[in-house]
């Protein structure tokens, strides 16, 4: 069994919803929001058939930062 550190290009975005695609785990965001709102684990936290572990809060850690970053600033759309 080893320990694997998640990294952004292991997940898919799919609107307001990202996906682990080792894991299956997902989590999504209210539209317009930030903070994941729903989460489903997968197989977060049971070794995988190749022998590759995540950790649950390793894989939230990273799907918090895509979600954060699919909001753009308030800001932003009045610079021209």
């Amino acid at each position: 069994m080893s320990h694997k550190l998640p990294t952004m290009d292991e997940f898919v975005t799919d609107g307001d919803r990202v996906i682990h695609s080792p894991t299956g785990a997902w989590f999504s965001a209210y539209k317009g929001k930030a903070e994941i709102s729903h989460r489903g684990l997968g197989r977060a936290s049971c070794p995988l058939p190749n022998g590759d572990d995540y950790w649950p809060d390793e894989i939230q850690e990273v799907a918090a930062k895509l979600l954060r970053a699919r909001i753009r600033p308030a800001w932003v759309q009045y610079v021209r």
